[in-house]
C-alpha cells in the first residue's frame, strides 16, 4: 500500500509541470490570437525558390467578420534579418482560413522566417 501511494505522488509530482506549462501555453496562444484582433498565423512551409525565400502561411480568422488581412515576413540567417516580404490574405471569410504565399524581397540566403500579422481591415 505505501508503494503504491508513494509511486502515486511521484506520478503527481512529474504531472503537475506538465500541467502548469500546458496551462501556461495555452494562455499565451490566447493572448496572441487577442492582439490581432481574433487572426492567428501559421507558417506551413518555408523554402527556396529559384534564390528567393517564400512561406506558406495561413490565415485562420477567429471572428465574425470578412477580414483582408496584411502579412509580413521576415526572412532569416542565424536569426539575423537578411530580406522581407508581404502579402494580403482577401475576404477571409468568418471562421475559415486561407492560405497564401509571402515571397522574400530579394535573393538571400536564409535558414528560417518569422511572419506577423500587420494589419486587419473589414
Amino acid at each position: 500500500m505505501a508503494r503504491r501511494i508513494e509511486a502515486t505522488a511521484r506520478r503527481l509530482r512529474r504531472a503537475v509541470p506538465l500541467w502548469a506549462a500546458l496551462a501556461l501555453a495555452l494562455a499565451g496562444a490566447a493572448a496572441a490570437q487577442d492582439s490581432a484582433g481574433g487572426v492567428t498565423l501559421k507558417m506551413n512551409r518555408l523554402y527556396n525558390d529559384n534564390g528567393k525565400g517564400r512561406v506558406m502561411v495561413t490565415v485562420n480568422n477567429e471572428t465574425h467578420e470578412t477580414l483582408d488581412v496584411d502579412v509580413s515576413c521576415e526572412f532569416l540567417r542565424q536569426k539575423v534579418p537578411v530580406a522581407r516580404g508581404s502579402n494580403m490574405a482577401t475576404r477571409v471569410q468568418s471562421y475559415r482560413s486561407e492560405t497564401i504565399s509571402v515571397t522574400s524581397s530579394r535573393a538571400e540566403q536564409f535558414d528560417s522566417a518569422r511572419c506577423k500579422v500587420d494589419n486587419v481591415q473589414k
